[in-house]
């Protein structure tokens, strides 16, 4: 990412070496915010590029690219030009499925909502659209590309909601398939390889892990004390 208030052309994308700690570019790819699809080696990111200044913020194009590691091909998901407010962003933080299908990305604004959408990465095409009174935490896909986690805001502790994703390509809903509130807030989710949802929360001095067998979340019990990441088999 850019130092200070560097235009967001200057973001750029880098790999780490897990052995030695050195940074390095990534294909000399501008952008940020890199997902990848593990079963296909592909890379999707978000790019910002300032046309222009406005009386109401600077005139923004934004876009959803895909990067080929095995091609070297770069396209472009979706795109469109927008003003930025605040923190405000059209495809932020996307997440893209294993099988490289399928991504979700966020439009947030100066409010505390946010806008869930799952593109088709072919083509582009929004196949699910959610808006969120409260912000939650970006999807989390399970190994298999067909369940999706999220948490938001709700009462006295925090909601962690599943979805189905396998119908989403023909009838543009997701099977909503349960949800739990846990106490406190949710820092972190994630999924085992086998199909367990696990969740960190923070409830003031209180931090622990709790996990759900077979992705549940009505079956969330208490894992250790601690935070996310964690390794579950």
């Amino acid at each position: 990412m850019p130092k200070g208030n560097a235009p967001p052309e200057d973001d750029r994308l880098y790999v780490c070496d897990a052995r030695t700690g050195k940074l390095a570019p990534f294909h000399a790819l501008a952008g940020a915010d890199p997902s990848v699809a593990a079963d296909t080696g592909e890379v999707v990111f978000r790019r910002l590029t300032t046309l222009k200044e406005t009386a109401d913020g600077p005139l923004v194009h934004e876009d959803l690219p895909l990067f080929d590691l095995r091609t070297g091909a770069l396209a472009t998901i979706t795109n469109s030009d927008c003003v930025i407010h605040a923190a405000g962003n059209l495809y932020e933080q996307p997440a893209v499925s294993p099988d490289g299908r399928l991504v979700l990305a966020t439009e947030t604004g100066s409010d505390p909502s946010a806008t869930f959408r799952l593109y088709r990465t072919r083509d582009g095409v929004c196949l699910w659209e959610r808006r969120r009174e409260s912000t939650p935490l970006l999807g989390v896909w399970d190994a298999e590309g067909r369940r999706l986690a999220f948490w938001g805001w709700g009462g006295s502790g925090t909601t962690v909601w599943v979805h189905d994703v396998a119908a989403v390509r023909f009838t543009k809903s997701l099977t909503k398939r349960d949800e739990h509130v846990l106490d406190g807030q949710v820092t972190g989710l994630d999924w085992s390889d086998r199909g367990d949802l696990a969740a960190s929360t923070d409830d003031g001095p209180v931090e622990a892990v709790f996990v759900a067998p077979g992705g549940d979340p009505r079956a969330f019990v208490r894992l250790c004390g601690g935070r996310l990441p964690v390794c579950l088999d």
